[in-house]
């Protein structure tokens, strides 16, 4: 059954009724995300996000969430967030109502439009205005230090010979590694009664950062990392009214490649929204130290959270 709705629809019918005071942007291509807002609307002195989900979303909410967390930590802090769900599931997906400003079906539209025309929106209190503007300066400097790494590798490319499977780049490890999977994580995301199962093969643990290995290239690249990141930001957050908590599971994870993927629009734009979801994306080589890697990371965030 078909039940996303459509943004584009949804702007036009916006567009009328909002007038020349606001611009919209359904399904926007953002630098810093794979999977954006349905439909990005500005102006009056406000930004909306709005969230619709999907059959897929409704049956699996975890990639729903990672994408509901990882625009929040992109995106403006005074954004609000709005959930439009299909009616004849409206009752089915109640999980995230918490983690929106306003919750609408899709038969509210007029309600929609009004809330969106109203100065009188409410924001976050003082408190939770920096509580949330920490943890977003967090998710900043961490996609600072992964997204120069990956970008410092690449310039190592030429320089030395490639490793080619996540097993010999583990060969190269002093310490124990164990295979990441649902039975040996402290943490599983759970949403309406479902826990999130893990069934990749191909993941590893290693001092408390995930490594995995792909093969895919261009469009299939991206859904690799929608996978790994709903792994890596569900475990690495926890939604409470709206916020994103940091869980200090997995803040730092690789994912070894043959060669970067780039965007044909916008290079670099793979790496960076990688960065963001927690991943640094390498082509790993004979000279790489992942254990000294990690800790490097370790200090330079700490030295940033506590200067």
């Amino acid at each position: 059954m078909k039940i996303k709705i459509n943004p584009f629809k949804i702007a036009a019918y916006l567009e009328k009724r909002l007038g020349q005071e606001y611009v919209l942007a359904p399904r926007p291509d953002h630098p810093l995300l794979y999977s954006p807002p349905d439909l990005l609307i500005g102006g009056m002195g406000n930004t909306f996000a709005i969230f619709s989900p999907n059959a897929n979303d409704i049956i699996s909410p975890w990639n729903f969430s990672s994408r509901l967390i990882l625009s929040k930590l992109v995106l403006p802090v005074h954004t609000k967030y709005v959930l439009l769900v299909p009616y004849m599931v409206s009752s089915d997906f109640t999980f995230f109502n918490r983690d929106f400003d306003r919750v609408f079906s899709d038969d509210e539209m007029p309600k929609l439009t009004d809330y969106i025309k109203k100065d009188d929106n409410t924001n976050l209190n003082m408190r939770e205005f920096a509580r949330f503007g920490k943890i977003k300066k967090q998710a900043l400097d961490r996609f600072a230090l992964l997204y120069e790494f990956s970008i410092k590798e690449k310039d190592h490319e030429t320089q030395y010979d490639t490793i080619s499977s996540t097993e010999e780049i583990l060969n190269l490890l002093n310490h124990d590694f164990s295979k990441l999977k649902s039975e040996n994580i402290s943490y599983i995301a759970e949403y309406g009664g479902k826990k999130r199962t893990i069934r990749n093969d191909n993941l590893y643990l290693y001092n408390n950062s995930i490594l995995a290995n792909t093969k895919a290239k261009e469009r299939q690249y991206f859904r690799t990392l929608s996978s790994l990141s709903d792994i890596s930001i569900n475990l690495n957050f926890v939604l409470d009214d709206g916020i994103p908590y940091h869980s200090n599971k997995f803040p730092f994870n690789f994912l070894f490649v043959d060669e970067l993927p780039q965007n044909r629009n916008d290079t670099y734009k793979p790496l960076r929204a990688a960065a963001y979801a927690g991943w640094s994306v390498v082509v790993p080589n004979e000279a790489i130290d992942i254990e000294n890697m990690i800790s490097e990371f370790k200090i330079n965030m700490e030295y940033r959270y506590h200067g």
